[in-house]
């Protein structure tokens, strides 16, 4: 107890609050900012898919800026996050293959749109897609009717 007591006591501990306190200001200005872009958005956008696409991405957006500013508070320079970020990046490519494979279908499908929200597609069973995410397509399962075999459209 007394080396915990030692620790917070040293002149170290004030930066460590500091940078708690800064990355906790951040966090609540950046979600306050995404609250009020996503009510511009509500307001400009009439179509729902797009209004739904465009929250999508500005959450995804968000917490990546939050990422990032959070990390440049509590390392101490630009090099040294360069270094960090390349040694996680190496270390998430290889140990997280799948979501990143995930991800990449996820851009594919959202910059080329082969195929939309409602729309249907045939994956041993006819299946209307009703989301589609950065890690997983969503579709309604349908296929307790035999209608809904792959031979009808």
């Amino acid at each position: 107890m007394a080396e915990l007591e030692a620790y917070f006591a040293s002149a170290g501990s004030g930066l460590i609050v500091s940078n708690a306190i800064w990355s906790q200001v951040v966090v609540v200005v950046l979600l306050v900012v995404r609250h009020l872009l996503g009510r511009l958005l509500d307001r400009r956008i009439s179509d729902a898919t797009t209004r739904y696409r465009g929250h999508k991405v500005l959450r995804l957006a968000t917490w990546a800026v939050i990422a990032v500013i959070v990390a440049a508070i509590w390392l101490d320079g630009v090099a040294g996050l360069a270094t960090v970020v390349a040694i996680i990046a190496a270390g998430l490519a290889i140990a997280l293959r799948d979501p990143i494979v995930d991800l990449g279908g996820w851009l594919y499908i959202s910059a080329r749109h082969p195929f939309k929200i409602g729309d249907r597609i045939a994956i041993g069973y006819w299946l209307p897609i009703s989301d589609i995410g950065h890690r997983a397509l969503i579709t309604i399962d349908c296929s307790l009717r035999q209608e809904t075999r792959c031979n009808q459209p």
